[in-house]
């Protein structure tokens, strides 16, 4: 059976928060998996997959921690990360980020830019729930590795993937939306 780590980023209310992910993946998974937690730092073990939840954590003030973030790349597996986590790799990778314009609450609408796997069998226009307070600038260097794959109304970056590897960074959060975001995760666990 495969082994989906989940990497709780929280630093407050920790089990409260990624208690919704393990709720929702859960209902995916049905036996098919064994789902993982494990908190930011912690060693994980034959990883297939990995999964990077959210944060109240800023990145761009620095609250990142990007030697275990290349421990985590080095395991060369499918990895996706979660508005902070899809922050982190989005740093990780030479991106820039900075405080968004205005705080990003609730649901948003949301327009596929480029064809992902992530998103197969989505609509080109979607909603998904947001919830963060920073945002993605992506850099030249950041775009030698990256493509963006979906954009907000305000042309925000709400999607990235590598070019090379199957690294992938959603702004949103799937697991506080619905059918859409359950079929986020189903095609990041079936078809990567």
């Amino acid at each position: 059976m495969k082994n989906i780590f989940l990497i709780n980023f929280y630093k407050e209310k920790r089990d409260e928060k990624i208690k919704k992910y393990i709720d929702f993946l859960n209902e995916i998974i049905e036996g098919k998996f064994n789902l993982i937690i494990k908190n930011e730092g912690e060693e994980i073990k034959e990883p297939n997959k990995i999964i990077l939840s959210g944060s109240q954590k800023m990145v761009g003030d620095g609250e990142v921690d990007l030697n275990y973030l290349k421990y985590l790349f080095s395991f060369k597996i499918p990895v996706l990360g979660i508005c902070y986590g899809h922050q982190a790799i989005c740093k990780y990778f030479k991106g820039e980020v900075l405080k968004a314009k205005r705080e990003h609450k609730g649901f948003e609408s949301i327009r596929l830019i480029d064809k992902s796997k992530i998103f197969k069998n989505f609509p080109q226009k979607f909603q998904m729930y947001e919830s963060h307070f920073e945002e993605v600038i992506v850099t030249e260097e950041f775009l030698k590795d990256f493509k963006i794959i979906a954009r907000n109304e305000e042309g925000g970056i709400e999607a990235v993937e590598a070019k090379e590897f199957s690294i992938f960074g959603v702004q949103f959060h799937p697991e506080e939306s619905k059918d859409l975001g359950k079929k986020l995760f189903e095609n990041f666990l079936i078809y990567l």
